[in-house]
């Protein structure tokens, strides 16, 4: 930023009278320096404005700005302009011509509003009629229809200027295209693409209903990805295994345009088990059952006694017999501990 601060004037420069005359051609000189850039927000914004169908002919554009400079004298211009042009905005008298003109008074502070709607801005695309123009009619987000209003101010031969895009949208989005549905258990997960992947999707709306029928007006889920998990209905209704659903998915665009509902598809949840709910559903539990070990201290003890005889039968040949004896009498016990029959093994050694 430049920073300017005038030096300090002569005395005699400031005595009374004549030499006074000398204030507003001093003022004159020196006042492109005093300016900084100028303020400009339309709508309390400096990023681009958007105009849907919904809007178009209802939208005011509040234009709001600060000069950033104290104003010496009375020989500047202030314009507000509606443009289609940007290089139309930083010339001066604009080339080409703007649509719109507005000369508007310079206060002492710099600052200003005034208001333009969005219909009438329309007109600066060089048609005739405002938001019903074809043109601005068949505009879509993929590529709108862009004026813009301008801010010009012009002080000492020396033009400042600021100008904020006015986007204009009419059309709806491209339908959703390629819904898919995966069946789960109670719910379905649902995928598809962008009808156009150049429009600037904001939100997509999944309805479903059960099929045959349709949707009181509700929402299942709205999304900005171009996926979801549903387990309930439009109207909140829990979805059922083995019951038909239809899936729509409806795409709304930045400029508050809504696509008409993608191709129907029908869904129908089912039900998965898992290897645990399998196993329950068999009538096995965390203590085991069916077949399952349950890995029990008994169990455990059996298992190392038999490691045991078998090492030690490797080191001494006990008399034919002795080793099962001990064998069966530790799976005994073990069986008695879990207080179950004992179950009977056939073993059979190399003698």
């Amino acid at each position: 930023m430049l920073v300017w601060a005038p030096a300090r004037l002569a005395p005699s420069l400031l005595r009374p009278g004549a030499d006074m005359r000398l204030a507003p051609a001093l003022a004159f000189a020196l006042a492109p320096f005093a300016a900084n850039a100028i303020v400009f927000t339309v709508n309390g914004t400096s990023q681009d404005v958007l105009v849907g169908a919904s809007n178009c002919k209802t939208l005011q554009l509040l234009a709001s700005w600060d000069l950033q400079t104290t104003i010496f004298g009375s020989g500047d211009t202030l314009r507000l302009l509606g443009l289609r042009n940007q290089s139309s905005c930083t010339s001066n008298p604009p080339s080409p011509a703007a649509e719109i003109t507005r000369t508007e008074t310079i206060t002492q502070t710099g600052t200003g509003t005034d208001t333009i709607s969005a219909n009438q801005l329309a007109l600066a695309d060089g048609g005739t009629s405002g938001c019903d123009d074809p043109a601005i009619v068949a505009a879509s987000s993929a590529n709108p229809a862009i004026n813009l209003l301008c801010l010009q101010y012009i002080t000492g031969g020396t033009l400042s200027a600021a100008s904020v895009n006015v986007k204009y949208a009419l059309a709806n989005p491209t339908p959703p295209a390629g819904v898919s549905v995966t069946a789960g258990d109670s719910h379905l997960r649902l995928s598809w693409s962008p009808g156009n992947s150049a429009e600037t999707i904001a939100t997509y709306d999944v309805h479903v209903v059960p099929e045959g029928t349709t949707s009181d007006g509700g929402v299942t889920e709205t999304v900005t990805v171009t996926n979801a998990d549903v387990d309930h209905t439009d109207d909140g209704s829990a979805m059922q295994n083995d019951a038909g659903y239809t899936v729509t998915v409806v795409a709304h665009d930045t400029y508050g345009n809504v696509s008409a509902p993608s191709t129907p598809v029908l869904g129908i949840p089912v039900y998965s088990a898992d290897f645990y709910a399998h196993y329950r559903d068999e009538g096995g539990s965390a203590l085991g059952g069916h077949g399952c070990a349950t890995g029990s201290a008994p169990a455990w003890i059996a298992a190392v006694a038999i490691a045991l005889v078998l090492v030690l039968r490797r080191r001494r040949r006990p008399p034919n017999g002795a080793a099962l004896v001990a064998l069966f009498a530790l799976v005994g016990s073990a069986a008695r501990a879990e207080g179950r029959p004992p179950r009977r093994f056939l073993v059979g050694f190399k003698i």
